[in-house]
């Protein structure tokens, strides 16, 4: 079915806040800010659009800005069974459809948010005009990781048995406990798994504008890490450096920064260094998508 608009709505509303329909569901989304470059939000795990209100409120001045909460999170619907990345990708386009979004956009994606951004890049890539990621995890990241882990035995941690079981699904495609917790959609986890597989064959940014942006805290930013036997700890830590490396390469025009001082909650700690991130993309950008 064709996009809908908001209520009433015959073009881009200068605010908006409320569901969209996207096909079937409806998705809590927010429009706000002003300026000809639209910049997009993708919001890690089951974080609600207020997450970003701090670095919102930082870009309103000079951008469009897009807040939303994927299917089945916060005040959105509940997504439909068969839910693959193309799904959840395609949902995002005709949100921004429905919303008159102008393209090229410039998408921001922090943590699981990233593979999201980076899912849709790789989808419509005449979309995007630049990417920034925060606290990024490289889509081989689990392959890469499998061959650091202990061998199994019967004592080990809660964490490191999570830990085991993740890196099991996403390099061999088995889900089974103790990685999928009480509560938890598996629908999700096949969703990212579809969305890494994507990545790991088309991930290529060009010459795209690319802010990673990382914390500078020792701290893995995952509670199945906490308990984890330090040989494993310090296996997950080098490749995920590694991996912040290999995301700034995606792109020729590729950029990192370290935020010392800060943990993995980038965009609550440290809105003014986001910000200042996805400034320096939108303006390499330029009003129409063409690059300085």
């Amino acid at each position: 079915m064709p996009p809908q608009l908001p209520s009433g709505a015959s073009s881009a509303p200068p605010e908006f806040h409320g569901l969209v329909d996207v096909g079937g569901y409806r998705l809590n989304a927010k429009l706000s800010g002003q300026g000809r470059t639209t910049v997009v939000f993708e919001s890690g795990g089951g974080s609600l659009l207020e997450g970003w209100a701090s670095v919102e409120a930082l870009i309103r001045p000079f951008a469009r800005v897009v807040t939303y909460e994927r299917a089945g999170v916060g005040n959105s619907d509940y997504p439909p069974s068969n839910y693959p990345g193309t799904s959840a990708t395609g949902a995002l386009r005709t949100l921004l459809l429905a919303l008159g979004v102008s393209f090229p956009i410039v998408l921001v994606g922090h943590s699981l948010g990233d593979f999201f951004a980076r899912g849709y890049a790789a989808h419509y890539p005449e979309d995007v005009a630049g990417l920034v990621l925060l606290d990024t995890r490289d889509a081989r990241f689990y392959e890469q990781l499998s061959p650091h882990l202990p061998p199994k035995t019967d004592t080990e941690s809660p964490g490191l048995a999570r830990l085991r079981a993740i890196t099991s699904f996403y390099v061999g495609g088995e889900l089974r406990e103790p990685a999928v917790r009480p509560g938890e959609d598996p629908g999700l986890w096949w969703t990212v798994y579809d969305l890494m597989r994507t990545l790991q064959e088309r991930g290529d940014l060009g010459d795209r504008p690319l802010e990673v942006v990382v914390r500078g805290v020792d701290d893995l930013g995952d509670a199945m890490t906490r308990d984890l036997p330090a040989a494993a700890e310090l296996a997950w830590r080098q490749v995920e450096r590694q991996g912040w490396e290999a995301v700034k390469r995606l792109s020729s025009r590729g950029r990192m920064t370290v935020v010392e001082g800060c943990g993995h909650a980038l965009p609550q700690e440290r809105p003014d260094v986001v910000a200042q991130a996805i400034r320096r993309v939108v303006e390499a950008v330029g009003p129409h998508g063409t690059l300085h």
